[in-house]
């Protein structure tokens, strides 16, 4: 099992105001970023979601990674226009655990999605406490 992490904003500099953990990660029980590495991925591993460098969500990935659109999901027509209408964009469907703010915390490692081995133990820990 691994650990990787997403990042939740959407634009280009990262700027805070972009963030669509609750729009768009939350509703759809999504992980998604705009890049193939995330077919890296595999169900039953672990992942941390963050907002900046804030961790506020951790989770199970719970099926295969895929291009967005071979996911089963339905989305609005205007969120799959915005965020989902293009082959890059790939992701899972995930078991979230939204985090206390006092159970967030720093991960300083910028990018939409990675492979996260030095958060592993905390991730697991704050999994299977908040699950």
């Amino acid at each position: 099992m691994k650990v990787w992490k997403f990042g939740s904003r959407w634009s280009d500099n990262g700027d805070p105001d972009t963030s669509i953990a609750d729009r768009v990660f939350r509703r759809y029980n999504l992980a998604f970023a705009y890049t193939h590495a995330v077919l890296d991925a595999r169900a039953h591993d672990l992942f941390a979601l963050a907002n900046g460098f804030t961790v506020i969500a951790v989770g199970e990935i719970l099926s295969e990674p895929a291009e967005i659109r071979n996911l089963s999901i339905t989305p609005s027509d205007a969120d799959w226009k915005e965020f989902f209408n293009d082959s890059n964009v790939c992701g899972c469907v995930v078991r979230y655990c939204w985090l206390p703010r006092e159970a967030q915390f720093l991960y300083k490692r910028i990018g939409m999605f990675c492979h996260a081995p030095a958060i592993a133990d905390r991730v697991e820990a704050l999994y299977q406490q908040y699950r």
